[in-house]
C-alpha cells in the first residue's frame, strides 16, 4: 500500500497526499532546479526555446544512435523524417535527393540492399557530423540569446562527445570511445588518442521531461501562489473521501484569509469533460473553489458556465498575460 504523508495547515481539515519518486527525483535535477529558478515559467519565450529545443535534441539524439550503428544498418533505419531533419527539411532534402548520394541511399532503403560503397559511407557521414554541428550550435545560440535578453542563467543542457579520426577528420563514434577502422582514410583507431573530440549540445531529458509532462505550468502558477502567501503542494496524489487516490496539480492554502483552492492545470483548450473531471476531484478531496488554467486563449461561454456553476474560475491566456494580471484574474 503506498505510504502517504500529511499535508496538514491549522484549521483546515489534513489531506493524505503523495508524490511519486519520478517526479522528486526530476525536480531535484540540477538543471530543471535551473528553470525554476529562472521565475520565467510562465514565459511565452521559454516556451518557444524549450518547444524548438526539444525538437532539435530528438533529431541529434537519433543521428547520434545512428554514428555507432554498423553501417549501413543504421542508414536502411533511417525514415523520411530522419531523412528530412539529416539534410535541413523540406526544401534541402528535395534538392539533395536530385545528387548520387541520394540516390544512392533511397535506392538502399527500398531494395534494403547492404552492399552500399566506401564512398557513400563517407559522404553520409560528412552530412551526419555537418547536421549535428549545426543543430548544437543553432541549442547553444538560442539558449544564449534568452540568457541575454532576460538576465538569467540556465543550466538546462547536456553535452555529448562525438569522436573524429584526427588524420582525415571522419566522424567515428560518439559518447564513449571505441576501438575500429577510419571508413574514409582505413586508419586503425585502437586509442582514442587518434581522435578528436567536440561536445555535441542537446536539452537535458529531465527538462525535457518536465516540459513535456506540463509541469513547468504547475511550478509557474504555484509561484504565482507563492507570492500571495500560499502555502502550496504540487504535482501530489490526495487521497479522496472513496479511497481512491486522485492526480492533483495544485493544492494551496492560505491561513490568514482562511482560503483554500485546487488547481488543474492544461496546456490545450479546456471543454466541459475537462470541467467535471475537476469537478469530482475538488468533491473527492473535500475542496469547493477551483482554478482551471489554460494556455489556450479561447473558451467557450458553455464551458466557462458549467464552470462558474461548480464554482470553478477558468484562467486562460496563462502565456499571454503577465503575473500581475493573472493573479487579478484569480482574485489575490
Amino acid at each position: 500500500m503506498a505510504k502517504h504523508d500529511i499535508f496538514s495547515v491549522h484549521g483546515f481539515p489534513p489531506l493524505k497526499i503523495r508524490k511519486l519518486k519520478k517526479r522528486k527525483k526530476i525536480e531535484e535535477d540540477p538543471h530543471v532546479k535551473s528553470l525554476v529558478r529562472s521565475k520565467l515559467l510562465l514565459n511565452k519565450e521559454l516556451n518557444v526555446l524549450l518547444a524548438e529545443t526539444i525538437t532539435l535534441s530528438d533529431g541529434i539524439s537519433r543521428l547520434l544512435q545512428l554514428v555507432n550503428r554498423k553501417f549501413p544498418e543504421g542508414v536502411l533505419s533511417l525514415t523520411i523524417s530522419d531523412f528530412m531533419f539529416i539534410f535541413g527539411g523540406n526544401k534541402e532534402f528535395f534538392e539533395f535527393r536530385k545528387g548520387d548520394l541520394a540516390n544512392l541511399i533511397l535506392h538502399s532503403l527500398a531494395t534494403r540492399n547492404k552492399k552500399i560503397n566506401k564512398n557513400l559511407i563517407v559522404k553520409f557521414n560528412e552530412r551526419l557530423f555537418q547536421r549535428l554541428v549545426e543543430s548544437s550550435d543553432k541549442i547553444q545560440d538560442k539558449v544564449i540569446a534568452f540568457e541575454k535578453k532576460f538576465g538569467v542563467k540556465l543550466n538546462i543542457l547536456d553535452h555529448v562527445p562525438i569522436f573524429l579520426c584526427k588524420k582525415c577528420k571522419n566522424l567515428f563514434c560518439v559518447n564513449k570511445f571505441e576501438r575500429g577502422t577510419c571508413a574514409k582514410c582505413s586508419e586503425e583507431i585502437n586509442s582514442a588518442t587518434k581522435t578528436e573530440q567536440r561536445p555535441i549540445a542537446l536539452l537535458n531529458p529531465n527538462v525535457k521531461v518536465f516540459f513535456r509532462q506540463n509541469w513547468w505550468l504547475e511550478e509557474g502558477v504555484a509561484r504565482l501562489l507563492k507570492k500571495r502567501n500560499f502555502q502550496v503542494k504540487v504535482g501530489v496524489y490526495v487521497l479522496g473521501f472513496s479511497g481512491v487516490e486522485h492526480e492533483i496539480d495544485i493544492l494551496a492554502i492560505k491561513k490568514s484569509d482562511h482560503i483554500r483552492v485546487v488547481c488543474e492545470c492544461k496546456d490545450k483548450e479546456v471543454n466541459n469533460s475537462d470541467v467535471l473531471l475537476f469537478m469530482g476531484k475538488m468533491r473527492e478531496i473535500g475542496y469547493n473553489k477551483g482554478f482551471l488554467f489554460t494556455t489556450s486563449n479561447e473558451v467557450s461561454k458553455s464551458v466557462r458556465e458549467l464552470a462558474e456553476e461548480y464554482n470553478i474560475r477558468i484562467i486562460d491566456s496563462v502565456l499571454e498575460a503577465g503575473e500581475e494580471e493573472l493573479l487579478r484574474k484569480m482574485g489575490f
